[in-house]
C-alpha cells in the first residue's frame, strides 16, 4: 500500500508521478548546486539546502492533507535540496584532502573516502534502528501492545526478547545486526 492515494489513479501512476515530480527537482538540484557553492561556499549552500528542503517538504506534507496537487510544487522544491545533498559531499571531501596534503605532505584518499562511506552506512543503520524502534513503540501504543514488551524492556534493557513477536522482528533484527 502507498501512503499517497490520489483518487482516479492507480498506485503505479501515483508512483510515476512522484518520481517525476521529485526527480525533476533532484536533477535540477544536481545541476545547480556546483554553480551555487562556487559563489556562496559549501557551508552556506548546505544551510540553504537544508532550510529550503525542510520548509518545502513540511509545506508539502501539510498541503498534501488538504489537496495532494497543492503539494506537488513543494515536493519539486524539496527535490532541489535532495539533489544538492547528492552533489555536496564529494567536492567537500576533495577540498579536505587537498588541505590535509598541504598540511601534512601526505595524500590520504583511501582513508578519507572509506571513512566517508563508513559514516554514511553507520548513519543509515542508526536511522533504521531509530525508525524501527519508533514504529514498534508507536504500534504497541496504538494497539495496546503486549505485557511482555515493557516487561522485557525493564528486565533485560532491550527489546530483543520480543523477537518472537512478529511485529517487533524488524527492530530486533536491525538491533542485533548493528550491536551484536
Amino acid at each position: 500500500t502507498y501512503v499517497i492515494n490520489i483518487p482516479g489513479l492507480n498506485s503505479g501512476t501515483v508512483l510515476l508521478l512522484l518520481y517525476l515530480v521529485v526527480g525533476s527537482g533532484m536533477f535540477a538540484g544536481i545541476l545547480l548546486t556546483p554553480v551555487i557553492y562556487k559563489k556562496l561556499g559549501y557551508k552556506t549552500t548546505c544551510v540553504i539546502a537544508a532550510v529550503t528542503g525542510g520548509v518545502s517538504l513540511t509545506a508539502a506534507f501539510l498541503l498534501g492533507k488538504i489537496n495532494i496537487y497543492f503539494a506537488l510544487p513543494f515536493m519539486t522544491i524539496g527535490g532541489l535540496s535532495l539533489g544538492s545533498y547528492n552533489v555536496l559531499p564529494y567536492p567537500m571531501v576533495g577540498d579536505s584532502l587537498d588541505y590535509l596534503e598541504w598540511k601534512t605532505g601526505e595524500r590520504m584518499e583511501g582513508v578519507c573516502f572509506s571513512l566517508n562511506s563508513f559514516v554514511t552506512k553507520f548513519n543509515n543503520a542508526v536511522g533504521f534502528i531509530g525508525l524501527s524502534a519508533a514504529l514498534t513503540l508507536f504500534y504497541r501504543a496504538v494497539r495496546g501492545g503486549c505485557a511482555g514488551c515493557t516487561e522485557c524492556l525493564h528486565r533485560y534493557g532491550s527489546f530483543l526478547s520480543c523477537y518472537r513477536n512478529s511485529r517487533a522482528r524488524l527492530f530486533a533484527l536491525a538491533y542485533t545486526d548493528l550491536f551484536l
